[in-house]
């Protein structure tokens, strides 16, 4: 019995571990949202999701597309926020196939917002 409780709150906590990965609302410089994974804005109303298929697609509350970057099939499988401030969708052999086109403005963060913005923030905004 006690190794089964062992084995319980041990898989119980990987588990929260994995959730909380997802549960936050900023790229910060040179972090990366992986397929399948998503930001999600502070009170939970929209979410932005790197799909397993490459887009990139910002859900509301009922799970209803607003924006997506129609990269679907083109090999999509990290979204990194990069040092020169350029947002870039890449492929597992690091081609870009997607970007904001923001580098040297000046952003060194993604957020997405409450109202459902997803906006490249500078260290003053």
């Amino acid at each position: 019995m006690r190794r089964f409780t062992q084995l319980t709150v041990s898989a119980m906590l990987l588990l929260l571990g994995s959730v909380s990965a997802f549960a936050k609302d900023t790229l910060n410089t040179n972090e990366k949202l992986l397929a399948n994974q998503y930001l999600q804005s502070n009170n939970g109303s929209y979410k932005l999701y790197l799909q397993g298929d490459g887009n990139v697609v910002l859900r509301n509350a009922a799970s209803a597309a607003l924006w997506a970057s129609a990269t679907n099939g083109k090999g999509g499988v990290r979204l990194t926020m990069q040092s020169d401030g350029n947002l870039v969708l890449y492929t597992s052999a690091g081609k870009a196939v997607w970007a904001t086109g923001t580098n040297g403005k000046g952003a060194n963060r993604a957020t997405l917002q409450d109202s459902g913005n997803f906006a490249l923030l500078t260290a003053s905004t």
